[in-house]
């Protein structure tokens, strides 16, 4: 099932008793609306820079990593590592929120920027905080990123509505396909211009079909004064 929003969080670690007191550990966490807990290495690094590396957080003895990464309830992880009788000493920072849907957006900023100041990891007041649509974020990149073939994806676009307006138009179509030997059999999809993959999904179609375009190009003059006066 696909979580609502999920928060990334950096912790940065130090252990009380290590051997290198300098150490940090580095580890970035994500917590899911559901509350399950996901723990992923990405880093490690030593604050003097010297020689003698940190130790990642497998290498911590077998109690702390057991707390750590055994915990499976997100708020209730929290309040463990972050007490005061904890084994580490925890900080952490939410630098980014993920969402699935854009809705209600500035009211769940609101409210969550509210208690990231109760924790005290409100960065720059929430000034920046903001959520997005992961999907709509995508089909933005996307869509501007074919603005720069805009013309031919329109071409596409307006042939393929054009003979699917029509079951005469499609099945003359269908002719031309066969005469060129085309053996593909999927059909023609018209994409949806909210949906990047649908425009994938038109393009991927219609280049099988590049030579039944042309024989049905030759044989249909109305495709060209359609085009000539949609695009």
């Amino acid at each position: 099932m696909q979580k609502a929003f999920h928060i990334g969080v950096p912790l940065l670690y130090c252990p009380k008793s290590s051997t290198s007191s300098k150490a940090h550990f580095l580890i970035s966490y994500c917590f899911c609306a559901s509350g399950l807990l996901m723990a992923n290495n990405e880093a490690k690094m030593n604050k003097n820079g010297g020689s003698k590396a940190a130790k990642t957080i497998n290498e911590i003895n077998s109690k702390k990593r057991k707390l750590i990464l055994e915990r499976s309830v997100a708020w209730d992880h929290f309040d463990k590592i972050d007490g005061p009788n904890g084994e580490l000493i925890a900080k952490y920072k939410v630098f980014t929120i993920m969402a699935d849907n854009g809705s209600s957006n500035n009211m769940a900023v609101k409210e969550l920027s509210k208690q990231f100041s109760k924790w005290r990891t409100n960065m720059m007041d929430g000034n920046h905080l903001h959520m997005g649509c992961m999907a709509h974020i995508l089909n933005l990149v996307v869509q501007e990123g074919l603005k720069e073939m805009n013309d031919s994806v329109k071409c596409v676009r307006q042939v393929v509505r054009y003979i699917r307006q029509s079951p005469a138009r499609l099945k003359k179509f269908k002719e031309c396909s066969e005469l060129e030997k085309i053996a593909c059999k999927k059909s023609l999809c018209l994409d949806v211009p909210t949906r990047w993959n649908f425009t994938y999904l038109m393009l991927n179609v219609e280049q099988e079909f590049d030579y039944a375009f042309v024989s049905y190009g030759a044989r249909d003059c109305g495709l060209l004064h359609y085009l000539l006066t949609n695009t």
